[in-house]
């Protein structure tokens, strides 16, 4: 097994066999481009934390401040 897919073993035995088989046959890289063609500019967790920001200044000002960021979770003080 992959060691990346413990980001996704949460998910249902037979998707993460599934990936498990693309992900050592080479498929994965090609499939994952094909279904999701735009790249987001996020390469980085600064860059991910000042797009959150942003967001939260745009649409949550009256709301307390973001302070953690861990693959996707967002929590508040």
């Amino acid at each position: 097994m992959s060691p990346y897919l413990k980001y996704i073993s949460g998910y249902p035995q037979h998707l993460v066999d599934q990936i498990d088989a693309m992900v050592s046959s080479g498929r994965f890289i090609q499939w994952f481009e094909k279904r999701f063609p735009d790249r987001h500019q996020l390469k980085s967790e600064k860059a991910l934390f000042e797009f959150t920001m942003d967001i939260k200044q745009r649409y949550m000002k009256k709301k307390r401040r973001l302070f953690r960021k861990s693959f996707g979770i967002i929590r508040s003080t």
